[in-house]
């Protein structure tokens, strides 16, 4: 049977979920991307001010936050990219808020920011294990830039009343690690889970 046909006779339903799941792998990446900027805007000057970060943190993580909500439920087969995503969306949405709110407590967020990253660095961990269960064979890359995610959010933690520049150069390098491994998971597994489940239908 040829590609076509195959896809020709995918169920009406499942070619709309499918439609729904590219549209939230596509939000999912372009914020990802987001996350990759801020955090390279923060890593070389190793000062932000305060404010800006509060506010332009925040915004990223509602909107990140809110995507990964929307992941968890989009019916991707085995959850494996979105599988942890309504715990750590609704911790996300919940500390962008906080962060907007309350734009004076850039000095006790950084605390709350590193373990917020060190536990999705952790849940990636299990990612990579789950990953290489199914097949997907580069797991291993996903293991590794999640162990750097969890190194960096741990070095947040333990530095938080450290020198500035320090700190805010371990925020940025942890917020572009993060928006890397994120966006690697979702394109790497989302689309292998997804071209499989075609080919067997």
């Amino acid at each position: 049977m040829s590609k076509k046909g195959i896809q020709s006779g995918y169920p009406k339903k499942g070619g709309r979920l499918l439609k729904k799941l590219k549209a939230v792998k596509y939000a999912y990446s372009i914020f990802a991307c987001a996350l990759i900027a801020f955090g390279l805007a923060v890593l070389p000057k190793g000062w932000f001010p305060a404010d800006a970060f509060m506010l332009y943190g925040g915004i990223l993580m509602i909107g990140f936050g809110t995507i990964r909500i929307l992941g968890y439920f989009s019916k991707d087969a085995l959850q494996l990219a979105f599988q942890f995503d309504l715990f750590l969306g609704i911790a996300s949405a919940v500390l962008g808020c906080y962060m907007i709110w309350d734009a004076q407590a850039a000095g006790h967020i950084v605390m709350v920011l590193g373990v917020f990253f060190l536990i999705d660095a952790l849940s990636k961990i299990q990612t990579a294990i789950d990953a290489r269960r199914i097949g997907v064979e580069r797991w291993w890359l996903i293991l590794g830039v999640a162990l750097v995610a969890a190194a960096l959010g741990a070095l947040v933690i333990l530095t938080e009343f450290r020198d500035i520049a320090i700190v805010s150069r371990l925020i940025g390098a942890n917020l572009a690690v993060d928006g890397v491994l994120n966006l690697y998971v979702t394109q790497s597994t989302v689309n292998t889970i997804r071209r499989k489940k075609v080919w067997e239908a």
